[in-house]
C-alpha cells in the first residue's frame, strides 16, 4: 500500500513498459523539453485521464497532453508559490499554496474548496490517506489530518512538531513516518492511537537535512536525505542499512520493487538498486545534467517515456535510445 496515486500509477507504467534488468537511466535519450511554466517546475503529476499537471513557483498550473505536448489548461489561483500538486482517487485535484489548501473539482478544475490559512506556515504538500482523509504537513511544524464531513474538509487531527516537516510516508494502514528537520529525527506515528510509536534520532546519520521517503518493498522504508539513504525495516523500524552517496539529494522515485531513482541539486541523476538478502545499496546507472539545477520529480508514461521535472523551470520527456 503505498497512498501516493502518482507512485502507483508510475509504478505500474513502469513494469508494463520497462525490462527492469535491462533498463538503466544512462541510456535515456531526450525527446523534449517543455518550457512551460516561468519558474521552477516543483512537481509533476499524471492524471486519471492520461494528461499531465505540473506547479510551480510561479503562481501557475498546467494540464497538457504528454503525446502532442499541447496546453489543455492554464489555471491560476492566487499569487502565490505551488509546492505540490496531488489528484485525490475521487478524480479532484488537491494543492498547497503558501499557507493554504485549495481542492478543484475535477474536469472543470473550479474550486470545491478552499482553506485559506490551513497552516501558519508554507505548506509543503498535501496527501491522500489510505482511507480518503487529508494530510498537509508544513513549516509551522504542524501535521494535520482533514477528513470529508457534509462535502466539507475539516481537521480533525493535529500532530505539532518543534521544527518544519518536509516529507511524510503512510506505509501501513494509518501508519504514518514523518521527520522533524530541525531536530534531525524521524517519527513513527499511529493515527488510531494518536502516539508515537517511535523516535528514530541518531547525530551521525541526520548530521544534514532531512529530505523524503518511499517504500521500498513490503519490508522496507526508505529514506533519503543530503549525501546519505537510510533503509529502516518496516516492521521492527530498526535502522538496517546506510548508505553514504554523492551529492545533496532532491528527489527519490521508485521504478519498481527494490528500485528506484536518486535525482540531486546538481541535476543528475542516479539509479539503484537495493538488495534485500544482503541489505545493501548498488549504483546500477547514471546520467549527469539531465537538468541545470535540481531535479524535483520523475513520472513514468505509458509509452516508454519518462518525464522530470526541475528547479531550472522545464519539464523533459526521456526516452529509451
Amino acid at each position: 500500500m503505498n497512498n501516493n496515486i502518482n507512485q502507483n500509477q508510475s509504478n505500474l507504467n513502469f513494469i508494463n513498459n520497462f525490462d527492469i534488468n535491462k533498463f538503466k537511466v544512462s541510456n535515456l535519450q531526450l525527446e523534449k523539453i517543455l518550457t512551460y511554466h516561468y519558474d521552477a517546475v516543483q512537481y509533476v503529476q499524471l492524471l486519471k485521464n492520461g494528461n499531465i499537471i505540473s506547479c510551480s513557483i510561479d503562481y501557475l498550473i498546467k494540464i497538457y497532453n504528454p503525446f502532442t505536448s499541447q496546453i489543455e489548461n492554464t489555471l491560476k489561483y492566487g499569487k502565490n508559490p505551488i509546492n505540490y500538486i496531488h489528484q485525490l482517487k475521487n478524480g479532484k485535484i488537491a494543492f498547497c499554496s503558501y499557507k493554504s489548501i485549495f481542492i478543484l473539482n475535477n474536469n472543470s478544475y473550479d474550486i470545491f474548496q478552499f482553506i485559506e490559512f490551513a497552516h501558519e506556515g508554507s505548506i509543503y504538500k498535501v496527501k491522500e490517506l489510505n482511507n480518503l482523509n487529508l494530510i498537509s504537513i508544513s513549516q509551522d511544524g504542524f501535521i494535520k489530518i482533514w477528513k470529508l464531513i457534509n462535502n466539507y474538509y475539516e481537521i480533525i487531527n493535529e500532530i505539532k512538531e518543534n521544527g518544519p516537516i518536509n516529507d511524510v510516508l503512510e506505509f501501513k494502514e494509518n501508519i504514518i513516518i514523518f521527520d522533524n528537520n530541525r531536530e534531525k529525527k524521524l517519527i513513527i506515528f499511529d493515527l488510531n492511537l494518536n502516539q508515537k510509536i517511535k523516535i528514530i534520532s541518531n547525530e551521525n546519520i541526520f548530521n544534514y537535512a532531512l529530505f523524503n521517503f518511499i517504500k521500498l518493498n513490503d519490508n522496507n522504508i526508505l529514506y533519503s536525505g543530503n549525501y546519505i539513504m537510510i533503509t529502516i525495516d518496516i516492521n521492527s523500524y530498526a535502522i538496517i542499512n546506510e548508505s553514504r552517496i554523492l551529492g545533496i539529494n532532491s528527489t527519490i522515485f521508485k521504478l519498481c520493487d527494490n528500485n528506484f531513482l536518486i535525482g540531486n541539486r546538481s541535476g543528475d541523476c542516479n539509479q539503484i538498486k537495493f538488495d534485500e538478502k544482503k541489505n545493501d545499496m548498488k549504483l546500477i546507472s547514471d546520467k549527469s545534467n539531465i537538468h541545470d539545477e535540481s531535479v524535483y520529480c520523475f513520472i513514468v508514461l505509458k509509452n516508454k517515456r519518462i518525464v522530470s521535472c526541475s528547479y531550472d523551470g522545464t519539464i523533459k520527456i526521456w526516452k529509451e535510445k
